[in-house]
């Protein structure tokens, strides 16, 4: 069996890297915005995770389609006509706009849907409105999704890694912020958490909007 080359895993170190700290990066942030959250009350922390997970759920399948743009852009670089991967990226982006059109059908049904589980009333108005306020970063992230697959297939996974770096600080600070009223704004509790979360996903798309369009293909 033929050993790979000190060139190939290099270059399998160099892509992996960057992805890598990405998640690192994501994880220390979450473990962060829970930490916040517990400090509020545990009935916080009981309505986040399940009205999470459920936000969560509405972008498992169209984030999973968009993500194949990795493997499409990275085809079209290998063919020597990077141009069309940028085009499944458009596919992508116009998928985004879809789901996240279409998620806020379930705005209506997320009272009877939290409060079929059993879960005491305050725990439910604190799911209602977590979850109703995290539909707004659906589409976003079926977005993000599309543009991370753009630059990881033209082999620039530093672009998302940059944008995921600048996405959870920026939800550290947004969510001490918001959850906790400070620098004059209003206390949100667990409603600001997730307006953190949100706001965080628009500055993270920003940065791989703007890389993407600047590209030159």
């Amino acid at each position: 069996m033929r050993r790979p080359s000190q060139e190939g895993l290099r270059e399998i170190w160099r892509l992996a890297l960057p992805i890598i700290a990405s998640m690192a990066s994501a994880t220390v942030a979450g473990f962060v915005d829970t930490w916040f959250v517990a400090l509020v009350g545990t009935a916080e922390v009981a309505a986040a995770m399940p009205a999470g997970i459920t936000a969560y759920t509405l972008t498992a399948f169209p984030l999973g389609i968009t993500q194949c743009v990795s493997t499409f852009a990275a085809q079209s670089l290998g063919r020597g006509k990077p141009q069309e991967g940028a085009a499944y990226t458009w596919q992508g982006l116009y998928l985004s706009l879809v789901v996240g059109a279409g998620c806020f059908l379930l705005w209506p049904t997320a009272p009877s849907f939290f409060a079929s589980f059993g879960h005491e009333p305050e725990v439910v108005t604190l799911e209602v409105t977590y979850f109703r306020l995290r539909l707004w970063g659906v589409g976003l992230s079926v977005a993000i999704g599309a543009l991370n697959g753009f630059f990881y297939g033209i082999h620039r996974p530093r672009v998302p890694l940059v944008a995921m770096v600048i996405d959870n600080i920026a939800n550290v600070i947004l969510c001490y912020i918001l959850v906790f009223g400070k620098l004059g704004a209003p206390v949100l509790g667990l409603a600001g958490a997730a307006l953190a979360f949100v706001l965080s996903f628009v500055a993270q798309l920003a940065v791989l909007l703007g890389a993407f369009l600047s590209h030159p293909c």
